[in-house]
């Protein structure tokens, strides 16, 4: 039965909303605090300010282990197929620890990995050593990354945060959606003889990816430069781009196991990231998941940190009724880690069934996800988790800063990192807290559940502890909820009615006027809006 289910744990919610159990009264248990606090995989997580006690916690962990979800998730590293509906292996982990075989389909998905990436490896050093060039002979200055979804978000959010603390070979720009504004923003300032392009798609289909791949080779061609020599793709074998024949400069594969959201370890994030800051950084970025993986599989269910938040997540949404939890680094480089969770969380966990078919009610499905860098969070959606519809936060803090010698500019003695850590503390504490002195318009109610993930530092290995906590509570929140969290059914959807779309919009028209009236009429029809797409 799906843990959404459980009556104890319902009791319980009813037992925690009482005034008693307001989180005024449960940070003042200094033992409860202590044994909220984590340490395992590299990473601390601090749960002494979510709305549960000890009865709570243990329960839940004790239906993790009733329904196995440790063994589950060791099923997936193992090479089962746990994508149930696609009946695939889900192999993310695999492409961090290459030296482990893992067998699929009487293959070593392992040792497949393993070689993509010796082949990345010294592809990059000659790039970097000037032995790989331009069809003009210049070395390479800058990578444009064309790919979407997965194919980016993952890799855009790893090299942002590796920028913070390792020197950066050739800068990674990226390019996905199919707007032609972004074409040009991204494209303007680069010099086509010196950018070395990579193409991310798994099934080199993709609409956003092919139209924007045309868009590159007539930008190359239109500057002097031979397309062929410049491009690389990353794609699936037997894929239409799995062949260059005078098409790209050379071929680097992904593979079925291996979904798009969970691909930045694999050659869809090692190639560019491996172009960006050289072969030592991405190992030591592999060394980070491949430790966050062994406690995920390993680490007993009261001490598993990212079982540990998908039970918080669980409690959250089924339980105590929040719609959405919002995702707050506390530093800057961690951006665009808060949209590459959006993904990964939603697209992984958006799902109104459970593996067996049974509908799960609205109100019992998983929590939308969003989120924003620290302090300008606060100056934007804080007001109203302070005051309105509350939301769980999940705060991200980094120990170490690069500017610890900065000098005091607050005016109150502190440096700019300690000012940062002063506000994530105190945001957390306002949370649960809340205000009861002042006029009406001041008061807080409190009472808003937050946890604090903390990283020492952002070098290589914690980027990659990252990663993989973020991956592996998505697969557990799954597990938990009885859904598959490999598929994506709902994204098919709308790409078929684009298919429909597109060729009513792709008759003849004379002028932009005239397109212009054809978008507002159908516009005015309601077209398509009144039908299911075909399949």
């Amino acid at each position: 039965m799906p843990i959404f289910h459980d009556k104890k744990l319902k009791n319980l919610s009813l037992k925690m909303k009482e005034p008693a159990f307001h989180l005024r009264s449960l940070l003042q248990d200094k033992e409860r605090c202590a044994a909220l606090f984590y340490e395992g995989g590299g990473l601390y997580l601090d749960l002494c300010r979510q709305n549960m006690n000890s009865e709570v916690m243990v329960t839940l962990t004790e239906k993790a282990r009733e329904r196995g979800v440790r063994q589950s998730f060791q099923d997936m590293m193992a090479g089962l197929k746990v994508n149930a509906s696609e009946k695939r292996a889900v192999l993310h982990t695999a492409a961090r620890n290459p030296g482990a075989p893992v067998w699929v389909d009487g293959n070593d998905a392992a040792a497949m990995l393993a070689t993509v990436l010796r082949k990345i490896f010294a592809f990059a050093d000659a790039a970097h050593n000037g032995e790989i060039l331009g069809s003009a002979g210049n070395r390479f200055s800058h990578v444009l990354v064309v790919g979407i979804g997965g194919s980016r978000l993952g890799t855009e959010a790893v090299y942002e945060a590796l920028k913070a603390r390792h020197p950066v070979w050739l800068p990674l720009v990226f390019l996905s959606t199919i707007d032609p504004n972004a074409f040009y923003l991204q494209t303007r300032e680069l010099n086509p003889k010196t950018t070395l392009v990579l193409v991310v798609s798994k099934s080199f289909t993709t609409r956003e990816v092919a139209m924007n791949q045309k868009m590159v080779r007539n930008w190359l061609k239109n500057s002097g430069v031979e397309p062929s020599d410049h491009m690389i793709h990353v794609t699936a074998k037997g894929s239409p781009g799995d062949c260059k024949q005078d098409i790209c400069r050379d071929v680097f594969h992904m593979f079925e196991f291996i979904g798009g959201r969970y691909s930045a370890s694999s050659a869809v994030g090692t190639l560019p990231l491996s172009l960006a800051f050289g072969k030592d950084v991405v190992e030591r970025f592999l060394a980070g998941c491949r430790e966050m993986d062994a406690h995920a599989a390993q680490a007993p269910e009261e001490k598993n940190l990212p079982l540990l938040a998908a039970l918080c997540d669980i409690w959250n949404g089924e339980y105590l009724g929040f719609p959405a939890f919002v995702m707050v680094p506390y530093a800057a480089p961690l951006l665009f880690f808060s949209f590459h969770m959006q993904q990964l969380y939603m697209e992984s966990l958006g799902k109104g069934q459970t593996l067996s078919g049974q509908p799960i009610p609205p109100e019992k499905q998983a929590m939308l996800c969003f989120g924003h860098i620290g302090t300008d969070a606060q100056h934007s959606f804080f007001q109203m988790l302070h005051q309105g519809r509350g939301a769980p936060v999940e705060f991200i803090g980094v120990l170490n800063s690069p500017l610890e010698a900065c000098a005091d500019v607050s005016g109150h003695g502190l440096t700019p990192h300690e000012e940062l850590w002063s506000n994530l503390l105190a945001q957390a504490d306002a949370f649960a807290l809340g205000r009861r002195e002042g006029r009406p318009e001041q008061l807080c109610p409190g009472n808003r559940p937050s946890s604090i993930l903390t990283l020492r530092d952002l070098d290589a290995n914690h980027i990659g502890r990252l990663l993989a906590y973020l991956e592996a509570r998505t697969v557990y929140v799954g597990l938990l909820k009885d859904i598959n969290p490999f598929d994506q059914f709902g994204v098919e959807n709308g790409k078929t009615l684009a298919a429909d779309l597109r060729k009513h919009f792709s008759g003849e028209v004379p002028s932009s006027g005239e397109r212009v009236e054809t978008y507002l009429n159908a516009l005015r029809q309601g077209f398509f809006r009144d039908q299911e797409p075909k399949r």
